[in-house]
């Protein structure tokens, strides 16, 4: 059960998400182990970055109680506001926060309060289960639904006595998904704007290229300080006057991570030749488009 106002489509989307990622499979995967809801939060927090205006369902299954007083906590915080400035309506940005955010969560939440949540999380699982069976027992229902209430209010108390510290852990796994989400978008900005356009590539192109940067840090560094200098040619450029479409006029060498040719971007994705790729960018030898504006004609005195 979800506690974010989900919709088919949106189910169906987080689907998609992950047969492109591994590591969201992989985390789903480890997280059900611990606490049979996680792979439910781990929905609800994708749901509330993605969607455009993601609302808390009023009332949920007790064995889901848990997951709604993180996303409550959640969703309050600044750093979560920030970061959907980043994620609204945007899948990959969405997939990289929810996956950090996570991974960061499972890591850091006390095992006693995980137990109490898996064990919530199953005793709900077996009264749904009891009630869709045939012709259940009524005093076995009645004593698994004692079961899951006890559960419910025993986690409940837990969760009240270390509301403190689940503010804290939860703000810190915000800000560990936000600080990825920031970082593989620039990641991909920068290697991706004309010509060699990466935002439309598959889900997961995406995943494995900004793996593949964040996990080398040549290239990561690469990226931070092509970041910067494409902030600074922005901001310049703003200041200028308008001037006509570029267009390409020749193939020449350089070092623009903005101009290379889309053939260059293969090295970096070959572990056999990514120090090709550096080498080439250190000497500004990468096959870059040459474009070249024409400004309008000053009318005028």
């Amino acid at each position: 059960m979800n506690t974010i106002n989900l919709d088919s489509y949106d189910k169906a989307a987080f689907t998609d998400v992950k047969k492109g990622s591994p590591g969201l499979q992989k985390l789903e995967e480890s997280g059900a182990t611990q606490n049979a809801a996680f792979p439910h939060l781990m929905e609800d927090v994708y749901g509330s970055l993605y969607k455009y205006d993601p609302q808390i369902k009023e009332e949920v299954e007790p064995g889901f109680t848990p997951n709604k007083k993180i996303m409550e906590q959640l969703m309050q915080m600044r750093e979560y506001n920030e970061l959907r400035e980043f994620t609204c309506l945007q899948e990959f940005e969405s997939a990289t926060g929810v996956q950090a955010f996570s991974e960061q969560l499972i890591q850091n939440l006390p095992e006693e309060i995980k137990d109490r949540m898996d064990q919530l999380a199953k005793a709900q699982e077996a009264y749904n289960n009891l009630l869709e069976s045939e012709n259940p027992s009524p005093k076995l229902i009645a004593g698994t639904k004692q079961t899951l209430q006890e559960y419910s209010q025993a986690t409940d108390e837990l969760m009240d006595n270390s509301e403190f510290e689940m503010h804290k852990i939860v703000r810190e796994a915000i800000q560990k998904g936000a600080e990825e989400a920031k970082d593989v978008s620039q990641f991909l900005n920068t290697f991706g704007s004309e010509p060699g356009q990466l935002c439309q590539l598959p889900m997961d192109e995406k995943i494995k290229i900004a793996q593949n940067i964040k996990d080398n840090p040549k290239l990561k560094r690469i990226a931070e300080i092509a970041g910067r200098f494409q902030r600074l040619a922005l901001h310049y450029q703003s200041i200028k006057t308008k001037h006509g479409m570029d267009e390409i006029v020749d193939i020449t060498c350089g070092n623009d991570l903005n101009r290379i040719v889309p053939t260059e971007l293969v090295l970096m994705d070959d572990p056999d030749l990514d120090i090709l790729f550096y080498q080439k960018y250190s000497e500004r030898k990468l096959l870059q488009l040459e474009m070249e504006g024409k400004e309008p004609k000053a009318k005028g005195p």
